[in-house]
């Protein structure tokens, strides 16, 4: 009896370690998307570094500029960092203080923002 309750107390160790051990691949790197209309041009960019655990830290910097009857206004931006637990049963990215969602699709090198999606850029 002792061995195979020891047998049985080693088998729910050993799989705690694995599951415990096993860790979501977070998604990293920047990505990109460009868009220009009647009015504008804009340039997004989205920079993922992954941290601790399941935390992601994210930076998401547009630049534009307004197109005027005779050139282009000044450039502006908006610069927006946060950190975030990456949710991987539905691959998205959360920002904490407004609800936006940065979400993943299966296919690779992607990411969805607001409808937009962006390019991952190559190293």
């Amino acid at each position: 009896m002792k061995p195979l309750l020891l047998c049985v107390v080693v088998s729910i160790f050993l799989i705690g370690c694995i599951a415990r051990n096993s860790k979501v691949k977070l998604p990293a790197g920047i990505y990109v998307n460009q868009s220009e209309s009647e009015f504008s041009i804009a340039n997004d960019t989205v920079i993922l570094k992954p941290e601790h655990d399941d935390w992601i830290y994210v930076r998401h910097l547009i630049t534009y500029k307004r197109k005027l009857d005779h050139g282009f206004g000044p450039v502006k931006y908006s610069n927006t960092e946060f950190r975030a637990r990456f949710q991987s049963e539905d691959k998205v990215v959360v920002n904490p203080r407004n609800g936006n969602r940065y979400s993943f699709p299966d296919v690779g090198g992607k990411l969805i923002y607001n409808g937009t999606m962006y390019l991952a850029l190559k190293d």
